[in-house]
């Protein structure tokens, strides 16, 4: 593994490397609701017809079917 050469960094990496661990934390909360807003509006869409339990029942069913082994 030492033999292999390091890819160039992007700019992006460089900025996240300078960022401070609350700093990727508070990003990666913010992607996380940005994931939940963009799931229940699409589940709203598919189904507008749904309650907010059932919407809050099939984002909590997606989200665990990707996490389960």
């Amino acid at each position: 593994m030492a033999d292999k050469q390091l890819a160039p960094r992007s700019p992006v990496v460089e900025i996240l490397r300078k960022k401070t661990p609350s700093e990727k934390l508070s990003q990666a909360f913010a992607m996380w609701d940005f994931a939940m807003v963009i799931m229940r509006s699409s589940i709203r869409r598919d189904h507008p017809d749904w309650s907010n339990e059932e919407v809050q029942r099939e984002i909590f069913r997606r989200v665990r079917r990707r996490t389960a082994p």
